[in-house]
């Protein structure tokens, strides 16, 4: 992810000219290079600089704008630490930007602490592309998170991604880098128009106004893989193309209840089988159910297929979150086609999500993270699959031994409009509490369309 180019500077300049830049570079996104004590020290380093440039004497500098992102894109904590921070250093890192001038003419340069002094040219190229990457930082945190960010995408934006495209002075790895911003100002327009963002709003998917709008991002997303040019397509850009798709028809497994779930951190409590969608069906809820499914699996061969080093170097605040939330969504989509009183479960086979197939996939693959770099922050969150894997196999248990007591599949409620909880629907007292404990604390006497 070239987000902050160093190949054209020797290292002696680095050293001399740019220490501050060579101290994040050496100390974040080195996994697996540098011994584990000596990295550790490294980033306690690098955050006394950042602490005592930012607040203690407020300087501010591109050098420390782009250390500040190497930092936030491969941020690492310590071995069981408790708390992370890597959203309050973009912060940091976006105020920082502001205070220089890289936001453009409608955001101008603050006053320094030292008084109104020269500052770096915000309009080169490097600080154009500093703050391209600083909207993809926003906006990765904000698509994670579910939390609208405040930088978001102007026409100075649409200039910089301009600039760096079509200079002549611009690195080869900027034409990634573009490719990369494109998609992700596309990923953060469908999350604002969706509503991912405001989890008090419902999107219906069957409204004539929201099928334009999916239609219209569709057609963006198709020219937008179409104008790709061939020396810089790969995994990485078909990982965003399926993330947008993902997040394109994720609204059709939304409740008026439960947007919230689909955020960081993807943990097993999140999976809420009590609350999920279950409409009537109809061929826009089909097309959509079969193209998220699609789009999920693509996301997770793609990573699955990754050699071990490439995944440790990967961006903690950019890749890695995509694959956990691709395996969330797809446990999520299991729960809308599974739980009683589904109506999903009608047109999509449990069995075509092959979560089974991906758990086992998994096995062998955080095992190799592990035996390399058991402390690198990508592979802490790629082993945090387990919990999810543990809550699904219990749940699938549960769904089953269900389905055997009553002879009958968990949608019947789409055939036959009887609810969950009727009483000519003979359990067995003790199925029936831990069914409670899994599907909600109280029955219901009829199925709704938010869930059973």
């Amino acid at each position: 992810m070239p987000v902050v180019p160093i190949a054209n500077h020797s290292l002696t300049q680095m050293r001399t000219q740019m220490t501050v830049l060579l101290l994040a570079v050496l100390a974040f996104p080195t996994a697996g290079v540098i011994q584990d004590d000596v990295q550790y020290e490294l980033v306690d380093k690098a955050m006394d600089v950042f602490a005592a440039s930012l607040i203690a004497k407020g300087h501010r500098s591109l050098e420390l704008v782009q250390a500040l992102l190497v930092a936030s894109f491969w941020f690492l904590a310590r071995p069981r630490s408790k708390y992370t921070s890597f959203d309050q250093l973009i912060r940091l890192t976006i105020s920082a930007a502001l205070d220089i001038g890289l936001g453009g003419p409608d955001n101008p340069p603050g006053v320094q602490a030292a008084g109104l002094v020269p500052v770096d040219d915000p309009s080169s190229l490097d600080g154009r592309r500093a703050w391209l990457v600083c909207f993809l930082a926003t906006s990765g945190v904000a698509l994670v998170m579910r939390r609208a960010e405040g930088n978001i995408w102007t026409k100075y934006h649409d200039e910089c991604l301009y600039v760096l495209g079509s200079s002549p002075l611009a690195f080869p790895t900027d034409r990634l880098l573009c490719q990369v911003v494109q998609a992700e100002k596309l990923c953060n327009r469908i999350g604002t128009r969706l509503g991912l963002f405001d989890p008090s709003g419902f999107w219906d998917v069957c409204h004539d106004g929201s099928k334009q709008q999916v239609s219209v991002f569709r057609q963006e997303l198709d020219l937008w893989t179409e104008q790709i040019p061939v020396d810089v397509q790969g995994s990485t850009l078909d990982i965003w193309r399926c993330t947008s798709l993902i997040l394109l028809n994720e609204p059709i497994l939304h409740t008026s209840t439960n947007k919230l779930s689909f955020s960081a951190p993807y943990l097993a409590d999140k999976m809420l089988p009590a609350d999920f969608a279950a409409p009537i069906v109809t061929v826009d809820h089909v097309a959509a159910l079969y193209v998220l499914k699609d789009a999920c699996h693509t996301t997770l061969d793609l990573f699955l297929a990754m050699d071990t080093g490439v995944v440790l170097g990967q961006s903690s605040l950019l890749f890695i979150p995509r694959m956990r939330y691709a395996l969330t969504v797809l446990l999520k989509l299991y729960i809308a086609l599974t739980a009683p009183g589904n109506s999903y479960g009608n047109v999509l086979g449990r069995n075509e999500l092959k979560l089974e197939d991906y758990f086992s996939r998994m096995h062998p693959f955080a095992a190799a993270l592990r035996s390399a770099d058991p402390d690198s922050f990508n592979t802490r969150i790629i082993a945090s699959y387990t919990w999810l894997e543990e809550w699904f196999v219990d749940y699938k248990s549960i769904v089953a031994r269900y389905e055997e007591d009553i002879g009958r599949p968990t949608n019947l409620y789409a055939e036959t409009g009887k609810g969950f909880w009727d009483e000519d629907w003979t359990v067995d007292s003790s199925d029936k509490i831990s069914v409670f404990s899994m599907f909600g604390e109280q029955p219901t006497d009829e199925c709704t369309g938010a869930g059973a």
